[in-house]
């Protein structure tokens, strides 16, 4: 098994460095992978939730944030206890040929924190507005790139952080998704 797990690792670290580069060779990538990976922060993602629910659902918008906020407190906090437990380097502190940009993070990279939010926000809109927001995923797969684009995340440590706001998420949705939105929610689909 620590064999697999060996090989496993390498082939993240390649598929990284081979992504990373090619990436950054792109004309204009600071604009379509650079900037956009900012919104992947709780500073900038919880509020344009907020925004997108109050303009869009403005009846329960405040109902349903509460639950995209549960999530993320959720998913963060697993996030962060993965981090401590797995301590995983970021790219660049490991390989000096890493293309990097903007403020390096001093976190560990396992998850990736960007993800779990960006994940955490689409999954819980999609569910409560009976998956017609599916194509919003793309929005995650876009930050997951931007991660590994600016040279702070290995695949895996985006592909984790997807899965833990999903199961953030659900736990969120199966807390509180009836005593918050309601039954009357359910029988509208």
């Amino acid at each position: 098994m620590a064999n697999f797990w060996h090989w496993l690792i390498i082939q993240d670290q390649s598929f990284f460095l081979a992504a990373n580069h090619f990436l950054n060779q792109i004309p204009g990538s600071e604009y379509i992978l650079g900037w956009p990976t900012i919104l992947g922060q709780p500073r900038f993602a919880l509020p344009l939730a907020a925004i997108f629910l109050f303009f869009g659902d403005r009846p329960r918008w405040w109902r349903v944030f509460l639950i995209v906020s549960a999530a993320y407190v959720i998913s963060g906090g697993a996030s962060e206890l993965l981090k401590d437990l797995i301590q995983r380097d970021r790219p660049f502190e490991t390989f000096s040929s890493v293309c990097t940009h903007f403020k390096l993070p001093t976190t560990k990279a396992f998850p990736s924190g960007h993800v779990v939010v960006v994940t955490c926000v689409i999954f819980v809109l999609n569910q409560i507005y009976s998956n017609k927001l599916v194509w919003c995923y793309l929005l995650v797969f876009w930050m997951a790139i931007t991660r590994i684009y600016v040279g702070v995340h290995y695949p895996l440590d985006v592909i984790a952080g997807f899965f833990v706001g999903l199961t953030g998420s659900w736990i969120s949705l199966r807390l509180f998704r009836r005593s918050v939105i309601g039954a009357e929610h359910d029988k509208r689909k």
